[in-house]
C-alpha cells in the first residue's frame, strides 16, 4: 500500500492507555493518507479501545482513504465479533 502509514499497536489497550493512542489516530487522520494498523502483538483490549478504533476507522473510511490490518492478534477479532464491530474495524467477520 503505498502512500500509507502503518501504526504498531501496543500489548494492552485499555482506558488507562487510550490518550497516547487517540493522538497517534487523530494524527493518522490529519494526514489524510491509507492507514495499516499492526495488531499481532494485542494481549488485551478493551470496549472503549476498541470503540476508538471504529471510529478512527469510519473517519479514514469517509475521507476516501484505506484502514487495513497486518496481522490483527486473535484477542482483536475475538473482541471486534463480540461487540460486533468487525465492518467498521474492516475485519472480515468469521464463519
Amino acid at each position: 500500500m503505498p502512500n500509507s502509514l502503518q501504526i504498531e499497536l501496543a500489548s494492552v489497550i485499555n482506558l488507562s492507555t487510550i490518550g497516547a493512542l487517540k493522538a497517534q489516530l487523530d494524527d493518522a487522520v490529519s494526514k489524510n493518507t491509507d492507514v495499516a494498523l499492526l495488531g499481532v502483538n494485542v494481549e488485551k483490549v478493551d470496549t472503549a479501545a476498541m470503540q476508538l478504533l471504529a471510529v478512527f476507522g469510519e473517519k479514514i473510511k469517509a475521507d476516501g482513504n484505506t484502514l487495513s490490518w497486518i496481522q490483527p492478534s486473535e484477542e482483536v477479532g475475538n473482541v471486534a465479533a463480540l461487540l460486533g464491530l468487525e465492518s467498521a474495524l474492516c475485519l472480515a467477520a468469521k464463519g
